[in-house]
């Protein structure tokens, strides 16, 4: 009797296990597969390979907000559209702002990661996933903060965010890349190099004439240095009269004296030179001057210009002959300048020839 309830007891064991770890093994599998599907397309899901190598949904997020203002941009001079809380969803003649802004999105991430893959079979970078870039970032924001613990020169900000330095980075990497291919796919030979200087001599390699100048100037400032709406209105006319002079063929510091002697002392006569040693000052602090002078040949008069809270009228007294730096001078920068076409154009050919897979779930999951 006792032997017949102990088998009694193991054959209940037995069939408890038989059916128990089934349903045990059912519900872990559910459970992994809720826990799967909700990781599926956070921020670690992959949303399209090239060539093999993954872009998550991360480093999408990352890249994408660069991208807002020109796509923003682009609306406004297509449709005229304005920002509001449904511009991105809204669609204008076919076109979704999102949509249009993660295909540009997933362009630029194309190229980068081609980028990379190159940068790694030349050995500039061994880890070209996202989680590397964030490895190379902690690690410099690390570097950055025990050298401003012992008060060492930085450059830049004492930290970096993970969209700043991605740009750093692959820029960077991009730069060591061209100097390693300078010699092999983006060297030049002597006929490019001329060809290329002939091509862009008139542009690029002319040097900035020396032009002797003489000036009248008429500010507009009130006691403090300020402009003054009143006194425009009068330097105005007084501009436009002097005009009217300057075209009789009255000399400009002849008119400046008369003015003068009516006590009209705010006037000024200047004579000066434009070249090549003031040419960084001058074209910043007098933009449209510096134009209007590279228009103007010998002795002609410019009409009335309007800057830096004066009127000025100038008239070209003398102009250098056109010349150009020699291609000895520039060789180095027409050299960087093929090499960089190059670079384009190689980049380019990969990324046409680049597989690319989208995770369409993924890609559909970004808004």
């Amino acid at each position: 009797m006792k032997k017949s309830k102990r088998i009694n007891r193991i054959f209940k064991k037995k069939i408890f296990f038989a059916v128990l770890l089934p349903l045990l093994a059912v519900v872990l599998l559910s459970v992994s597969l809720i826990v799967f599907q909700s990781n599926k397309y956070s921020g670690e899901a992959t949303v399209f390979t090239v060539n093999g190598e993954p872009v998550s949904k991360d480093e999408f997020l990352n890249v994408m907000p660069g991208l807002r203002a020109n796509v923003f941009s682009y609306f406004v001079q297509k449709y005229g559209v304005t920002d509001s809380a449904k511009f991105w969803t809204t669609t204008f003649q076919g076109e979704i702002p999102i949509e249009v802004l993660k295909q540009k999105t997933l362009d630029k991430l194309k190229r980068i990661k081609t980028e990379q893959i190159v940068m790694k079979s030349n050995g500039i970078a061994s880890d070209i996933s996202y989680s590397g870039f964030l490895d190379n970032l902690k690690a410099e924001n690390e570097r950055r903060k025990k050298a401003v613990e012992k008060k060492q020169v930085i450059y830049g900000p004492q930290q970096f965010d993970a969209t700043g330095y991605y740009d750093i980075l692959h820029g960077n990497r991009m730069e060591e890349l061209k100097n390693k291919l300078a010699d092999k796919e983006l060297s030049s030979n002597e006929e490019e190099i001329k060809n290329a200087y002939d091509e862009n001599k008139e542009t690029m390699y002319k040097k900035i004439d020396s032009i002797k100048y003489e000036k009248i100037v008429i500010p507009f400032l009130d006691e403090k240095g300020n402009p003054s709406p009143d006194k425009k209105k009068i330097a105005a006319s007084m501009a436009a009269k002097i005009k009217e002079d300057t075209n009789k063929g009255l000399k400009f510091e002849d008119i400046v004296s008369a003015y003068k002697k009516q006590d009209k002392s705010d006037i000024e006569y200047k004579e000066l030179e434009f070249n090549e040693s003031t040419y960084k000052s001058d074209s910043r602090i007098y933009k449209q001057l510096t134009i209007k002078l590279d228009e103007l040949k010998n002795g002609q008069i410019s009409d009335v210009i309007e800057e830096n809270a004066s009127f000025n009228i100038v008239k070209v007294l003398e102009k250098s002959i056109p010349s150009y730096k020699t291609l000895d001078e520039v060789r180095e920068q027409v050299k960087k300048k093929l090499a960089d076409n190059k670079y384009d154009e190689f980049i380019n050919k990969l990324v046409h020839e680049s597989k690319l897979i989208v995770d369409n779930k993924a890609y559909n999951s970004i808004s």
